[in-house]
């Protein structure tokens, strides 16, 4: 025993280093919705592209028009699937300006951030069928 202490406080003190490759030079490829893209109030979907050595994306909704400050809507990280190229978020907003970002990072870096500028309207009001009225019946 006292022959492998030398040994393993050596192997402890050479210690093991974790080599990340740079992404902080890349873009997160967006891929929905557009910059300045107008949707109807309700479920909105958010998707974007896998970065190569990104294990992970920070993905923030703000409602800038809401206060000076903006309103943080949505603040997630989103862990990556080594076998999924697409991500993404939904998301239910109601009628309003929003800003949206999604950076992506690993152990050592983060990517540039992408902001997109997103334009919520109201939903449309469910068209249904115009029927005649029901004549009243006379008064006995």
């Amino acid at each position: 025993m006292k022959k492998l202490l030398p040994l393993l406080a050596l192997i402890v003190a050479v210690g093991c280093e974790v080599l990340e490759e740079d992404i902080s030079r890349k873009s997160v490829p967006i891929v929905a919705p557009a910059d300045n893209a107008r949707v109807g109030a309700g479920q909105v979907a958010f998707g974007w592209a896998a970065v190569e050595y990104a294990v992970g994306y920070e993905f923030t909704v703000v409602s800038p028009s809401f206060a000076a400050a903006g309103r943080i809507v949505a603040d997630t990280v989103v862990y990556a699937d080594t076998l999924d190229r697409r991500l993404g978020c939904r998301l239910t907003l109601g009628e309003g300006e929003y800003e949206w970002s999604v950076a992506g990072f690993n152990g050592g870096y983060r990517t540039r951030t992408e902001v997109r500028s997103l334009t919520v309207i109201p939903a449309e009001a469910p068209s249904f069928p115009v029927t005649p009225e029901t004549p009243e019946s006379p008064a006995p």
